[in-house]
């Protein structure tokens, strides 16, 4: 995306007026961050834990 799409963005989604200027400084000194966890060494394994449930509504009627 350019600047001016992230700026017309964050004017829709947010309300909030930043230039492209401002744009372009934060870009700047978030895409090393982000290269670096790109490129991060991966480990062998990562745990996951699965959930599951069920809801039941249920009515009763008394008699």
């Amino acid at each position: 995306m350019s600047n001016r799409h992230i700026e017309s963005h964050m004017r829709k989604i947010y309300g909030l007026e930043i230039s492209a200027e401002m744009v372009t400084r934060i870009t700047d000194k978030i895409l090393p961050i982000a290269k670096e966890w790109q490129h991060r060494q991966l480990s062998e394994m990562y745990p996951i834990i699965y959930l599951d449930g069920i809801i039941f509504n249920v009515s009763r009627i008394s008699a």
